[in-house]
């Protein structure tokens, strides 16, 4: 599940074939069953926090300590991914990232 701390988010997918998109903004949590494709994006321009639990982690909490920074404080570290390098480490855990939906 993710909980969004600040700023906006926008999480997408496909349940009983149909596509959805989910806005969601501080307060609200998403569930997304293990397993299901889906995937999620800051959206409205500004910086957006969010908190995940993953139960079971099994994967990809491996996947998230391998590719991630580990935030210290309050300070997040702002960084431009390596697109490459984090599609090796989700191909390393069985992870695929599928593409956003249509605009």
């Amino acid at each position: 599940s993710f909980t969004v701390l600040e700023g906006a988010f926008e999480f997408c997918g496909v349940q009983d074939d149909e596509p959805y998109v989910i806005h969601a903004t501080p307060g609200d949590t998403v569930f997304i069953p293990a397993g299901a494709a889906h995937g999620y994006r800051a959206i409205e321009g500004d910086p957006a926090r969010t908190v995940i639990v993953l139960t079971p982690g099994t994967e990809m909490e491996r996947f998230f300590a391998e590719a991630g920074t580990r935030v210290e404080g309050d300070v997040p570290v702002v960084t431009t991914p390596d697109f490459p390098a984090l599609l090796a480490i989700a191909a390393k855990h069985g992870i695929a990232f599928a593409p956003p939906p249509e605009a």
